[in-house]
């Protein structure tokens, strides 16, 4: 047994508690943690007691982490929103190039995810979208005469390079809805 003091970050938010694990180094892990799972000797129940925020907590790592059951996500939407969601969580605890929360807002912003996606951005990342939206022609077609001239300009610079290129269903989305 091997027991060490560990900053443990939630968010309890949704049925599955997102976590963030760092030790005094600065290692950790990051993910989820379902109704039937445990965290290094911390059950559900335990990590939904704290709740969110910031916790310091003293974990054995030789304790497995058992993450529990994920749902079973079969429509290509609720995948792409539970990636969105993800990186918006994520974003809330770590630093971390914000072409990587953006890429992600407009690759998951689908005709089915925009209304849920909405009510979850804060004011600036609302603005952000308002700005995006209106540096694009209105028309389809000349979008496409666009794409081809700047194709760059339907790409966000991630932390790995450039995001695939937005999905015209997306972008027609976000500018109806914010040009």
């Amino acid at each position: 047994m091997h027991i060490k003091e560990y900053s443990l970050k939630l968010d309890v938010e949704q049925a599955e508690i997102f976590y963030s694990l760092e030790d005094v180094r600065g290692d950790g892990s990051m993910g989820f943690i379902y109704p039937d799972g445990s965290l290094h000797g911390l059950t559900y129940q335990d990590l939904l007691f704290l709740g969110t925020g910031a916790h310091k907590v003293s974990l054995d790592l030789s304790v497995p982490k058992n993450v529990g059951s994920e749902p079973i996500i079969d429509n290509e939407d609720d995948k792409l929103f539970d990636v969105f969601r993800f990186w918006l969580i994520v974003s809330r605890f770590h630093s971390y190039f914000s072409g990587q929360v953006f890429g992600n807002i407009l690759l998951s912003f689908t005709p089915n995810n925009a209304n849920r996606i909405v009510a979850m951005l804060n004011n600036e990342q609302i603005d952000d979208l308002r700005n995006y939206a209106k540096s694009f022609p209105a028309s389809l077609t000349d979008r496409e005469i666009d794409r081809k001239t700047d194709p760059l300009k339907y790409v966000v610079l991630c932390s790995g390079g450039y995001s695939p290129p937005v999905p015209e269903e997306n972008l027609a989305t976000i500018i109806s809805m914010f040009q």
